[in-house]
């Protein structure tokens, strides 16, 4: 009997947790599509990471979306002329913006959408490339976007999503400066696992799971429609499942992308960046890179970084307040790094 009512109960929050309300709904297109009113500030800016493997349908899911608040914006009156749409292949931030600068009319925008598809996929976009001069040169880069536009003449709403296959491969700046979450796919990795079941929780997973069995193992190809344009959402606190259709996982899904083709619309693939947008990467990070890989090689080579096993350690001495075991005034600190890693900043 009370192994039926806590199965019962566990239903019932699930079931609460994939019927996303209509509130909900309303803040995620209210989040996509700012009303004209914050046109106010200068450059309002909002971003949201997508989460799923090949083949789970990121980009379709996020151009169904889009199109829903872009049909939002044009009902509010802004013009069609007014708002852009820049999907990029494998580029990091710098080559997209230089590229869109050419190819739209920036003064002219209130709303500029852009889609970092593959974003790991980019140079710059995988954490384990962060520690390089074109990656910081990015992150900082990133983190001055909006000033970086103003000066192009952009003085509207910019939003970014970018997509990634790895959750915990995402260059943590574009992670840590996003509201949004879409989550498109159970995670197999422990790291994942881990770092997605602490923002959607214990009925977000079983969701995802509902999600990601759609789309492997599907019944029907409307089964599999309803995987691809379906995601557990995270935004700020509250977690919910999202569609980005009504009611027909087909027609309404094409309806909605059909409306981007009415606005300014461009796809950036990959390839070399153009010869007169120079990178991000800037002198004053690749002397950084230089000074700290040479600082460490001391450090290396002085005996104060020791390997042991598959890690490294470097022990030095802070000022402290309080007393301690250690030399009066200081504390001693140990900090450890992966061997392989380190080797190879070195080299």
């Amino acid at each position: 009997m009370t192994l039926n009512i806590l199965a019962e109960v566990e239903r019932r929050r699930i079931n609460d947790f994939e019927e996303s309300s209509k509130q909900f709904k309303e803040m995620i297109l209210h989040y996509i599509a700012a009303p004209p009113f914050m046109l106010k500030a200068r450059i309002p800016y909002r971003a949201a990471i997508v989460v799923g493997p090949m083949n789970s349908g990121k980009t379709s899911f996020v151009e169904a979306l889009l199109g829903k608040a872009v049909k939002k914006l044009l009902n509010y009156g802004i013009d069609e002329n007014e708002i852009a749409y820049v999907h990029s292949y494998e580029r990091n931030i710098s080559e997209i913006v230089g590229i869109a600068k050419k190819r739209l009319e920036l003064k002219k925008l209130k709303y500029f959408y852009l889609f970092n598809d593959d974003a790991i996929a980019a140079s710059a976009g995988n954490a384990r490339l962060s520690f390089t001069p074109e990656a910081v040169g990015e992150s900082q880069y990133y983190t001055m976007i909006r000033h970086r536009l103003a000066k192009k003449g952009f003085n509207g709403f910019l939003f970014v999503f970018h997509a990634t296959q790895v959750f915990s491969l995402l260059e943590k700046t574009f992670r840590s400066t996003s509201d949004l979450y879409l989550f498109k796919y159970y995670p197999m990795e422990p790291a994942d696992i881990k770092l997605i079941g602490q923002m959607v929780g214990k009925a977000g997973m079983i969701a995802l799971a509902e999600i990601s069995y759609k789309l492997r193992t599907p019944r029907t190809f409307n089964d599999f429609l309803e995987g691809v344009y379906s995601a557990v959402a995270r935004l700020i606190k509250s977690k919910r499942l999202v569609k980005a259709y009504d009611k027909d996982p087909a027609t309404d899904t094409n309806r909605y992308k059909a409306i981007l083709s009415n606005i300014n619309n461009i796809t950036i693939e990959p390839g070399p960046v153009p010869d007169e947008e120079p990178g991000a990467k800037s002198r004053s990070a690749e002397k950084q890179y230089r000074y700290v890989r040479k600082f460490m090689r001391f450090l290396l080579e002085t005996g104060a970084i020791r390997k042991k096993g598959k890690r490294a350690y470097l022990e030095f001495y802070i000022k402290k307040e309080h007393n301690s075991p250690d030399p009066p005034g200081f504390m001693k600190v140990t900090k450890w790094y992966m061997w392989d890693n380190l080797k190879q900043f070195l080299t």
